[in-house]
């Protein structure tokens, strides 16, 4: 039996090529590869030039691999089938002699031989004792034993990992016959989900895929690394007062691998992409070279209970109202975190905060916490103060920035989320005390010191808190939406996106407005956290050049509309509006 008798055998490199096909068949887009011309998918009039899958297509082409399924026909867009995928597994091998297999349904001559290699060599096995159903749709379980077994025959080392109980729901589907192959694929982090908590060990994929992965694999070397399923700890000493931002290149991150905690450097990139990822509690498939960890992705399944918002905007709508609508998509289930939505770096955006819709990062901390919950030290006591496994920064570096908002990052989210259609574009978090001033410097609106007479819409920024106006009632207090660490019924230190109330009593008409509007549209919120009377003394005093209102211009070209006159609306009408 020869193991190196293919076209390829110095660049074959088993880890890569099974990487890209688990990575293709999990949902992830391709890029292609240049190609030197004239291109060979030219010869078949169901490839697009243009595509997506052109240079593996031209790669595997080229090279024989992958073959036409009629005259001048690829077939890129159909299923790869069991006597497709067997084959060019065998052409790779260089086509080796073989003897005839023992199943009685294979009826076309050019996948015969390939089946008969991969059954002599067990790397494939029949649907029964004499059927191989060659041209089924090969399905992901199908291929993971596949490449198994492939694995074995070219004399690598095989895993025995186990899957997590709960990364998947849908577990117990997987056949009897990848029970082993299954977990080893996702074990090597080779294979990951295509939806939340979604394995689909019987879903299937094309020849388009299939061909640029293999163009992929073969076209490029590829280091051997080690890739594994991590549970991330965060940051070692996280709280410790050397942990801060000016410290933060020399940070050790913890993992759980297969059930031992390790602390491991991150590779320095511009932007620190790989931090800004991290979360603490969450699973990542990550590749590491010696003891630093060059790349992460995290694994689905993780994520908080679907949530949907009593009220929620349309991204990319430019009114008044669809501003205030957006702002009240995290009410009620996203709590106060100090850095919450800054990067991980603390000098802009997070991810979450450039996502449309509400990130079921802030959902699941919410359903994780209770009444009790506080963002800094137990009863707002510094004698109490526990930095190690606090959701404050005391060492100047906050980990959990991704858990839940701070003011301006949830002002900012209202921007993108008003004014943007896709996530990942840049941000709009900054300083809350010039928020305002910042976005009249875009053209939107007027800015100006003068906090009387507040409109619906209205940005406020004072000294160290930025917060949205839903207007003024006709006693002067005033509505409003913020993120604030309000005191919980408990008395913790906590609060998030609320809805809220300026005024010197709470028999104002802003106070029962919100706790009206809190309590029949977030009684989980309500439960834990009355309603928060703002102190006009703090709220409406502006100090320094910095801080002021914003007032958006339904004239401005680039600013917000506002068809529906909520700039001229009672607080009343504005929520009756909102919530209608």
């Amino acid at each position: 039996m020869r193991k190196n008798n293919g076209r390829h055998p110095k660049r074959f490199w088993m880890p890569a090529l099974l990487i890209c096909i688990f990575m293709i068949l999990g949902g992830l887009s391709s890029v292609a590869f240049a190609e030197t011309w004239p291109s060979p998918s030219q010869d078949f009039d169901d490839l697009d030039p243009a595509a997506w899958y052109i240079a593996g297509t031209d790669y595997v082409i080229r090279e024989g691999l992958m073959k036409g399924v009629g005259e001048k026909r690829f077939g890129p867009d159909e299923q790869i089938t069991r006597g497709m995928v067997v084959t060019i597994l065998y052409r790779a091998e260089g086509e080796p002699a073989t003897s005839e297999a023992p199943f009685t349904d294979l009826t076309a001559d050019w996948y015969k031989d390939a089946v008969g290699w991969a059954a002599s060599e067990e790397i494939v096995k029949g649907t029964s004792e004499t059927t191989f159903a060659p041209d089924d749709p090969v399905t992901r379980e199908q291929m993971a034993t596949f490449l198994y077994r492939y694995t074995k025959y070219k004399g690598a080392p095989i895993s025995e990992p186990q899957i997590p109980a709960d990364m998947f729901e849908d577990l117990d589907q997987i056949s009897d016959f990848a029970l082993n192959s299954m977990p080893w694929a996702i074990g090597e982090g080779l294979m990951k989900g295509v939806s939340n908590k979604k394995l689909e060990p019987k879903g299937t994929a094309t020849r388009a895929q299939v061909a640029v992965l293999l163009q992929r694999f073969f076209s490029k070397e590829v280091p051997e690394k080690e890739e594994a399923i991590a549970l991330y700890l965060g940051v070692k000493d996280y709280g410790k007062e050397e942990i801060n931002k000016d410290t933060k290149d020399s940070f050790l991150y913890r993992f759980e691998i297969d059930g031992t905690e390790r602390a491991l450097k991150i590779k320095k990139e511009d932007g620190y992409p790989i931090q800004n990822m991290l979360k603490e509690g969450y699973r990542f498939i990550i590749t590491l070279d010696g003891d630093t960890v060059t790349s992460a992705e995290e694994l689905p399944g993780d994520d908080g209970a679907s949530y949907e918002p009593p009220v929620s905007g349309t991204p990319g709508l430019k009114t008044v109202k669809n501003f205030l609508k957006t702002a009240l998509e995290p009410a009620g289930t996203t709590l106060y975190i100090y850095g919450g939505g800054w990067d991980w770096q603390d000098e802009g955006s997070a991810i979450q905060t450039r996502t449309i819709g509400v990130s079921p990062d802030w959902v699941k901390f919410f359903n994780e916490n209770d009444v009790n919950y506080t963002y800094k030290e137990e009863d707002n006591d510094p004698a109490k103060a526990d930095p190690e496994n606090s959701y404050y920064p005391y060492g100047g570096y906050n980990e959990y920035y991704y858990a839940g908002l701070d003011c301006s990052g949830f002002v900012g989210w209202t921007v993108y989320n008003t004014f943007e259609t896709e996530s990942g574009l840049p941000g709009y978090v900054g300083g809350s005390t010039g928020f305002a001033k910042r976005l009249a410097g875009k053209g939107w609106g007027e800015w100006s010191q003068d906090v009387s007479g507040l409109k619906p819409g209205d940005v406020i920024s004072i000294k160290g808190h930025v917060w949205i106006s839903l207007g003024t009632c006709s006693d002067g207090s005033i509505v409003l939406v913020h993120s604030t660490p309000a005191r919980s019924r408990t008395n913790q230190p906590g609060g998030g996106v609320e809805i809220s109330a300026i005024g010197t009593a709470k028999d104002c008409e802003a106070y029962r407005l919100a706790d009206k509007y809190m309590s029949e549209n977030y009684p989980a919120w309500y439960e834990r956290y009355p309603i928060y009377l703002c102190d006009p003394n703090v709220y409406l005093t502006i100090e320094g050049e910095n801080a002021g209102r914003f007032r958006w211009d339904p004239n401005s070209e680039a600013g917000l509309k506002d068809p529906e006159g909520l700039q001229s609306m009672t607080p009343a009408e504005v929520l009756e509006e909102l919530f209608k």
